[in-house]
């Protein structure tokens, strides 16, 4: 059974391995935000890197068919809508 992490129990300076029985492989965390004024995030290390984003970027947030939220940049995701 999975015990829940304190958000304090994580260092920047820091690589982590979360095993997850959701996901095919371990989960690496690369970066941990606070949720600000008004749910806003900040793109912390090395995120702004990894999503080829700068300040002005539009990144979206989407599900998988398991469940999983997954942060992309916007760029990078063809979206379809269907009425």
């Amino acid at each position: 059974m999975l015990q829940p992490v304190s958000p304090t129990a994580f260092n920047s300076n820091r690589r982590h391995t979360i095993r997850c029985p959701l996901l095919s492989q371990a989960a690496k965390v690369i970066g941990e935000s606070t949720v600000g004024y008004k749910n806003r995030i900040t793109l912390v290390g090395q995120l702004p890197r990894i999503l080829r984003v700068r300040e002005g970027d539009k990144v979206v947030f989407l599900t998988d068919e398991k469940g999983n939220v997954l942060l992309k940049n916007a760029k990078d995701v063809k979206i379809s809508i269907e009425y």
